[in-house]
């Protein structure tokens, strides 16, 4: 089960968690604009919650399987990520390639392969379970920006788990990423 603690981890222990982290892959972004001129009717709780609501509704939409697959069959990228590496990440990449633009304002994300890396600077929140943050927000007069955290759904820890597996800067092809994200496909896929 995914709520469950992995075997000791290689990387720094979590000071929550020590060394057993939460296998709990996260993605977060930052700068992330989105912009609903009506929301800014609403008193500010129910504008922000709307504007919650509709990023991870969105999220949920590109990070849909059948999508991620059509982007790593078309994508002209021969390498999609190297190994062991946060910032060369295929879901990385593929968030930021995918992940619609607000008036050419693009969000920045990252990937996170357990709950206890992601949520590092957030020492109140535990680390087993689905918790989305919002930080930073910034409300402005015709949209609002801020960072999220998300857990990434449940299809994809497999897949991150045999992409930690690549030795550190080990290149990974769109085909062999596809060959991953086949292998790992087993029935109807809920987050």
């Amino acid at each position: 089960m995914i709520s469950q603690l992995s075997q000791p981890s290689t990387k720094s222990p979590c000071p929550q968690c020590g060394p057993y982290l939460v296998p709990r892959a996260y993605a977060r972004a930052t700068d992330l604009r989105l912009s609903q001129p009506e929301y800014h009717q609403l008193n500010q709780d129910l504008m922000l919650a709307a504007y919650r609501q509709d990023a991870l509704m969105v999220f949920e939409r590109v990070m849909d399987y059948d999508r991620v697959c059509a982007w790593a069959r078309t994508t002209p990228r021969r390498l999609v990520g190297r190994g062991q590496r946060r910032e060369d990440h295929p879901f990385r990449h593929y968030l930021n390639e995918m992940f619609p633009a607000h008036e050419g304002w693009h969000a920045r994300w990252a990937v996170f392969s357990s709950a206890c890396e992601a949520l590092r600077g957030f020492p109140h929140l535990p680390h087993q379970g689905n918790v989305s943050l919002f930080v930073n927000v910034v409300v402005q007069p015709t949209d609002v920006t801020f960072s999220l955290y998300t857990p990434l759904p449940a299809w994809t820890q497999r897949v991150i788990a045999q992409l930690d597996a690549i030795p550190f800067e080990g290149t990974i092809t769109r085909e062999y990423f596809l060959t991953l994200l086949r292998s790992t496909r087993t029935g109807p896929q809920r987050r």
